[in-house]
């Protein structure tokens, strides 16, 4: 039976003798009919199933209209377009669920603020070890943290592909139970995502028991060892440029900006308009991520806090006056440039850059090493911010910031519409595309 939409003008069978094997329509438009915009509609056999570079299914077929010649068309799949709300929710709904994880990084990072506020006489070791007392912000923590993890368990099926791994009937009737609970309103998307994923699993048993390990592989592939270079070094610097240190410590740092003939309220209501510049600057990075590109996006945000981080330490010099305070205005200008960018995209990069062989344990390897920097950045920046203070902090911000914008435009590449295989072949170099298009030609 055809999938819903396609029609067909041949009477030609679907042979039994394969579930791989399907009868599939495709539309082709030739020269001719293009000038009088007309589709001819065919009917292609498949002769057998191939997994392409990026993991994916793919039919290899035999296109008899066409003198025989061999053609690449994508297995059942279905578009955006062809789906409707009904059947995209469940999916969405647990793909939000498994997001508002994030938020937790964010409560930690923003705790120290409210309880900076509140003791304001403690020493510089009691400052950076600040943490889980303050009533009202420990109970609505607590209380999110709950729900969050009531909503996963009752929304949030396991990974169907996961599951499929251990290959045994009890775990397959999982699997398919978890992808029921993704398209649980239409039966034919339903069964037409389980082929899918049923198929990929089928073709790729037995290939993890021939992968090296991670480190064996890391060590003999271009593609494992240069990934892991830049990233390391990426989160080097995203940490240097005091992005995390400044949300941690905003207040401590609004308390040297602000002019001192200001009333004490303002410190609080720039905290609070901190958030906001965060919060719309982390929306625009989002929806300029898929036009713009990761790099030029990075690049420009470690510029803008290069920039603003100058004019933080300039404007200093003149912080009791009654005009405008640019200090204020640099420091809102350095939170809105590290959310476009800095603070996103390093972490983007390790899911993208690495290959799909060590990518597991790579990704998992890379957030630990960002995050332990991370701490000893946080745990560092009290002492170093009443040693220099606040304007030669921002020097060294800016410094580092430059040195990041250099290092991204020049070692780090671009990875917007660009599929894994692409990915691990420009890190194996010119030899690799030579092969592949080689291989491709002779195929």
């Amino acid at each position: 039976m055809l999938p819903t939409g396609y029609s067909t003008n041949d009477n030609s069978k679907m042979s039994n003798t394969d579930q791989n094997v399907k009868i599939i329509a495709d539309k082709i438009t030739t020269p001719e009919n293009n000038k009088c915009n007309i589709n001819t509609t065919t009917i292609i056999s498949v002769d057998k199933c191939v997994i392409n570079d990026d993991g994916q299914n793919k039919l290899i077929e035999n296109n008899r209209n066409a003198e025989n010649k061999i053609i690449y068309v994508e297995d059942e799949k279905l578009s955006v377009s062809s789906l409707s709300w009904r059947d995209l929710y469940p999916q969405v709904l647990a793909s939000c669920i498994s997001l508002l994880m994030v938020i937790q990084p964010g409560i930690h990072l923003a705790y120290s603020n409210n309880m900076l506020h509140h003791m304001p006489t403690i020493n510089k070791e009691q400052f950076s070890w600040i943490n889980l007392e303050w009533k009202v912000i420990n109970f609505s923590f607590v209380i999110f943290t709950i729900v969050n993890m009531v909503l996963i368990i009752i929304y949030l099926p396991e990974s169907p592909i996961w599951i499929l791994k251990f290959k045994s009937s009890e775990h397959i009737d999982k699997a398919k139970k978890a992808v029921k609970q993704i398209y649980p309103n239409d039966n034919q998307v339903f069964e037409t995502e389980w082929r899918r994923l049923k198929s990929a699993s089928d073709n790729t048993a037995g290939l993890d028991a021939q992968q090296p390990s991670f480190v064996e592989f890391v060590m003999s592939n271009p593609e494992g060892y240069k990934p892991i270079a830049i990233l390391m070094a990426l989160l080097l610097l995203q940490q240097l440029t005091g992005a995390y240190a400044t949300i941690s410590y905003a207040l401590p740092i609004l308390k040297s900006v602000v002019p001192a003939a200001y009333p004490p309220a303002v410190e609080i209501r720039s905290l609070a308009a901190l958030g906001v510049v965060r919060f719309g600057s982390g929306l625009l990075a989002c929806a300029l991520s898929l036009r713009v590109g990761r790099k030029p996006l990075l690049v420009f945000s470690c510029t803008a806090m290069a920039l603003s981080s100058a004019l933080v330490a300039v404007a200093q010099r003149d912080r009791d006056a009654l005009a405008v305070p640019w200090a204020l205005c640099g420091v809102m200008l350095y939170m809105f440039g590290s959310s476009v960018g800095v603070l996103v995209f390093p972490w983007t990069l390790i899911c993208e850059l690495l290959p799909t062989p060590v990518r597991a344990v790579g990704s998992c390897a890379m957030v630990s090493y960002g995050y332990l920097i991370m701490f000893a950045a946080l745990k560092v920046f009290p002492y170093v911010l009443a040693a220099v203070a606040v304007p030669n902090v921002f020097v060294a911000f800016g410094a580092v910031s430059a040195s990041m914008a250099v290092y991204v435009h020049f070692v780090v590449p671009e990875t917007l519409g660009k599929s894994f295989r692409e990915i691990e072949d420009y890190f194996k170099g010119p030899s690799a595309k030579t092969v592949r298009s080689n291989t491709a030609a002779m195929t």
